[in-house]
């Protein structure tokens, strides 16, 4: 900045820190304290710019640059943190023998900086070097998220960007409505810490936690029926010689779709009924019948099928992990006890993708989408005519089900568009009742 004024001292420098109301004050609020360091990058358009230089001017030569990935790029400004002049951190730094392993053989940028940063017993020149030191935490900082972002734009392919694309339906609606035009498109995925999809996810895991070990929102009452007659399966933990009784004489099936096959099958469908509906309690005299509690919570295996029955879609990854190699799941060996599962939010301008969500909420035991969209025995053309097959769009419950979801986690603000949404793109049947039981 000195040199740029001393080359042309009629230039106009400023800085400016623009507050807009729009914008999450926690994460863009002006500093506080004069002591402050930070580092500001603005190209076009006022964009982070995809590359940076470092200009080196060799005595009585021209300007050169230099890559940040250089193995000067450190030394060269910072001459008092590395008298002896060592080289820092480079593409090519490898892990000591007894810290490499067959995946990772090579040095990050981020576990170098760390070791730099770790603080040792006796005298530090970095940690003393005051105002420099706070400069080159910035600079390790800067570098570090340039290499991810440099990586996530080289690598968009490779990250299954086909999976957002009810993002890139919504950009194209939007170029389309307000006669604008995008420029590349770069997906910024959840995995990159601290971005807004970052935080949505992370705060969407919380929320599910709560749901999860709430317990004053679970139904735990018992009767006299429960005490003798069980339909669930036996707790491996506890008992698992019966556990692997109960599966291998006392399970029905695997029919349907997963065994078409099976003796039981007529006309495509079960002849004795199964999979039975699930219950949370049991229910005293059904057409001179009990019918016994069935919590959906419980994975089946069964001969030579390993397949996830009786559980919900949502809580599938706590009974089972998925397999990259063979792209299958399979039945998880321990640690399910820490996992909890959840299916992503979806919003009901995208609608296919909306009803699809609905279904998997609704609908356990499906192993594709065909099985999803066959609704006795007929395969339906939409996900949407598959809600309404099953009877899950008749009155206005699935409105009643999405805006009791979406007060869990979302403000109020959201809410109320989320209501607006639903009374402007759905069917709903009684509109003054739905805002009469969601506006406090």
């Amino acid at each position: 900045m000195h040199q740029l004024v001393q080359e042309h001292p009629t230039t106009s420098v400023k800085m400016v820190f623009l507050e807009d109301k729009n914008l999450d004050m926690r994460r863009y609020n002006a500093p506080t304290l004069c002591t402050e360091v930070a580092a500001i990058f603005v190209g076009e358009n006022g964009e982070p710019p995809t590359n940076r230089d470092i200009c080196v001017y060799p005595v009585g030569d021209k300007c050169q640059s230099i890559s940040p990935l250089n193995q000067c790029c450190d030394p060269m400004p910072y001459p008092l943190l590395f008298p002896r002049g060592e080289c820092s951190w480079n593409t090519g730094m490898e892990h000591v023998e007894e810290r490499r392993t067959a995946k990772r053989t090579r040095v990050s940028q981020l576990q170098y900086y760390a070791c730099r940063l770790s603080q040792r017993n006796g005298f530090s020149i970095l940690h003393n070097s005051g105002k420099l030191f706070q400069q080159y935490i910035v600079d390790a900082y800067v570098k570090i998220e340039d290499s991810r972002l440099h990586f996530l734009r080289q690598n968009q392919k490779d990250l299954r960007i086909e999976l957002y694309r009810g993002l890139l339906d919504a950009l194209e609606c939007r170029e389309h409505n307000e006669n604008i035009r995008t420029g590349k498109l770069i997906i910024l995925p959840s995995s990159f810490q601290r971005s807004p999809r970052h935080m949505q996810q992370n705060y969407q895991y919380a929320m599910a936690m709560v749901r999860k070990f709430d317990s004053e929102s679970k139904i735990s009452t018992k009767d006299d029926i429960d005490k003798f007659v069980s339909a669930e399966l036996p707790d491996t933990c506890t008992d698992l010689r019966l556990f692997q009784i109960v599966t291998k004489c006392m399970v029905h099936g695997p029919c349907g779709t997963i065994n078409i096959n099976s003796p039981c099958m007529r006309d495509g469908q079960c002849c004795k009924s199964f999979p039975k509906q699930f219950k949370d309690d049991t229910e005293e005299n059904v057409n001179g019948y009990p019918i016994y509690r069935r919590r959906d919570t419980e994975p089946v295996q069964v001969g030579k099928y390993s397949v996830v029955q009786n559980i919900s879609n949502s809580d599938i990854p706590q009974y089972c992990v998925f397999d990259k190699s063979t792209t299958n799941w399979k039945k998880r060996q321990r640690g399910g006890q820490n996992v909890i599962g959840r299916l992503p939010v979806v919003s009901i301008l995208d609608t296919e993708r909306y009803y699809l969500r609905l279904l998997l909420l609704r609908k356990s035991g499906a192993v594709s989408f065909d099985d999803i969209l066959t609704v006795n025995g007929l395969r339906c053309f939409t996900f949407q005519q598959a809600c309404q097959e099953y009877g899950f769009l008749l009155g206005d419950q699935q409105w009643h089900d999405a805006l009791n979801e979406a007060a869990q986690f979302q403000s109020p603000r959201q809410l109320r568009m989320l209501f607006a949404m639903i009374c402007g793109f759905g069917e709903v049947e009684d509109v003054p009742d739905l805002w009469v039981q969601y506006q406090v």
